[in-house]
């Protein structure tokens, strides 16, 4: 997010999303402080599976904070949810990002070139997955 509008407007949007079970979302929390989020999104509801997105502040990272995170919601997801498979996309640039998928197992399924256009600069992702 860019400022306190652009939260406020996301904060809406979530908020919408989660009425219509559309989208699952946590905050982080570090001492009761919001450090991150996470969250399920894109559910498809006749192949049982979602995307998975996530955030932490940079002061957080190299913690171990979002594998934990992660570990939880593909719990929370397959034994809860009952999802069948569960997917990331993650900016191939941002390694931080990419261990954590690998660290948990996930499949690394595909790269798809100029996915996303952000900072003025096309950027490549790698898609992960892991299916109970």
């Amino acid at each position: 997010m860019v400022n306190v509008s652009d939260e406020v407007k996301f904060l809406r949007y979530a908020k919408v999303k989660m009425q219509k079970q559309e989208l699952f979302l946590l905050i982080i929390l570090v001492n009761q402080q919001a450090v991150g989020m996470i969250d399920f999104h894109n559910f498809n509801q006749i192949t049982k599976q979602a995307e998975v997105g996530y955030w932490l502040s940079e002061k957080y990272e190299k913690r171990g904070i979002m594998t934990k995170s992660l570990r939880w919601l593909m719990a929370y997801g397959f034994n809860s949810l009952k999802l069948k498979k569960i997917e990331i996309q993650v900016d191939k640039k941002n390694n931080n990002s990419l261990k954590i998928p690998r660290r948990l197992g996930f499949s690394e399924d595909k790269i798809i070139k100029n996915f996303a256009y952000y900072n003025g600069q096309h950027h490549d992702f790698v898609i992960f997955s892991q299916t109970k």
